[in-house]
């Protein structure tokens, strides 16, 4: 498990991304010593164009390949659904029994936006997270904490969340 955060800065200038690092497969957690399958969470593609992802380890590498080649046509939910569905038929060329098992958090052109299992897609005016510990962050994100801050409440306090604190920013 994990957890993605991402909120707008005050200036609304950048949007600040994070996770931890743990990774985890079935019962096992893997740490960078043990293994090179542990792989950031969050990705900096452009300067206004970045991806957090929370879910299975296969599904959110393919989904990092898939944005480094392309990217959304517009920062609108219906572009972004769109995207999701054309990502989707890019794996189901390689993997016919494919199903969306991962959440994503998706900035882009200064926009936010939270895509459930492939096919929800919404807009975030102010913040978005994901995975195990996003309860720890949202309760941070009410007392008018940052992401880091709300990323080290969720490993203090979320058994499925762990290891470094990861962060990146986009321009808005």
């Amino acid at each position: 498990m994990t957890v993605i955060a991402a909120k707008f800065s005050k200036d609304k200038k950048t949007i600040v991304i994070g996770s931890d690092s743990q990774t985890t497969r079935g019962g096992q957690k893997f740490t960078p010593e043990d293994s090179t399958q542990v792989k950031s969470k969050v990705l900096k593609l452009e300067d206004n164009y970045a991806v957090a992802c929370a879910g299975r380890v296969s599904e959110i590498s393919l989904f990092q390949r898939y944005c480094k080649r392309t990217k959304p046509k517009d920062a609108t939910e219906d572009a972004i659904f769109d995207f999701m569905i054309d990502f989707k038929d890019w794996i189901t060329n390689k993997d016919k029994k494919f199903e969306f098992m991962s959440s994503y958090i998706i900035a882009y052109k200064g926009k936010l936006f939270t895509v459930i299992y492939g096919y929800q897609v919404y807009e975030h005016l102010d913040y978005a997270t994901g995975g195990s510990g996003q309860q720890c962050v949202n309760v941070a994100f009410a007392l008018n904490q940052d992401v880091k801050t709300g990323i080290e409440m969720a490993i203090q306090h979320d058994l499925y969340c762990s290891g470094e604190i990861c962060l990146i920013e986009v321009e808005v």
